[in-house]
């Protein structure tokens, strides 16, 4: 699921999967370069530098990136928050 909303003066782009969600050192490391987690996802498709390159991006933009599990799904989440300029 991807959703974007604007509220207190920042824009949220939310993303939350159904899977089996993060673990808590998949939480703690998910930033780190080249981070990939349990072994199973260490394919030729997975090289653990995405969330390492979006928390590079929301940094340069003043934002906050927050990971986490979904109340509703239980499946990952994650939530990107940048301020409206003015």
């Amino acid at each position: 699921y991807f959703e974007v909303k604007s509220m207190d003066n920042k824009i949220r782009f939310i993303t939350t999967d159904s899977g089996k969600g993060f673990s808590n050192e998949d939480i703690k490391s998910a930033t780190k370069q080249f981070y990939m987690g349990d072994c199973s996802r260490a394919s030729k498709s997975h090289y653990g530098i995405g969330l390492y390159i979006t928390q590079s991006f929301v940094n340069l933009h003043g934002g906050n990136l927050h990971i986490a599990n979904s109340l509703v799904t239980g499946g990952a989440q994650v939530v990107i928050e940048i301020p409206i300029c003015k």
